[in-house]
């Protein structure tokens, strides 16, 4: 009957449920009474689910800053030559304290499709190239203008604002360098 009624008039079936499901949940507290016992046990369940979701996703997530802050620590090693001031700055926004869900998420996405893991360290960290170029040019003075940065002084605050520009310049291109220089990648992948 439901489904002869939902093909002659979906939208008046579909509001008729609404309605009966709003008058039979809106009694109060008291009036349903307590929760069955197995009700609660599988709330209990439930949060130890999530709980166990969290400690993965959280072990996960260091585990993948972890890797690209080691790649990004040998890749930006401090030469002695004049450029060591512009790799400085790069190694100051790149290897700083944040959050870290854009590498994570281009690692756990690698994860799902079976992506080697050196692969998907790189271009976890060519993603987190590409954001950090975008948040020093972002805090410079010509855009927002702000001074402080995951709890340190911006880059451009620290460097300088001509070194700041350099800097997030050179992450931008430093993004590209890292896909077409992985060897574990076919060329149809660094292109799409």
């Amino acid at each position: 009957l439901g489904a002869a009624r939902s093909l002659h008039s979906g939208s008046d079936v579909r509001l008729e449920c609404c309605q009966r499901r709003t008058t039979r949940h809106s009694r109060t507290t008291r009036e349903r009474g307590r929760p069955r016992a197995d009700n609660r046990r599988w709330r209990h369940r439930a949060a130890g689910y999530r709980l166990a979701a969290m400690t993965d996703f959280e072990t996960d997530r260091r585990h993948a800053l972890a890797q690209v802050a080691a790649f990004f620590d040998t890749l930006l090693q401090l030469p002695d030559g004049p450029e060591s001031r512009l790799i400085e700055a790069m190694r100051y926004t790149m290897l700083s304290d944040g959050k870290g869900f854009r590498p994570y998420l281009s690692y756990a996405a690698a994860q799902l499709f079976n992506v080697d893991e050196v692969s998907a360290i790189r271009v976890a960290a060519a993603v987190e190239a590409v954001h950090c170029y975008s948040l020093i040019h972002d805090d410079l003075p010509a855009m927002d203008d702000d001074d402080m940065r995951r709890g340190q002084p911006s880059n451009h605050i620290a460097f300088g604002e001509a070194t700041a520009i350099l800097a997030g310049d050179a992450l931008h291109s430093l993004a590209y360098e890292i896909v077409a220089n992985d060897t574990h990648l076919s060329v149809e992948h660094k292109v799409n």
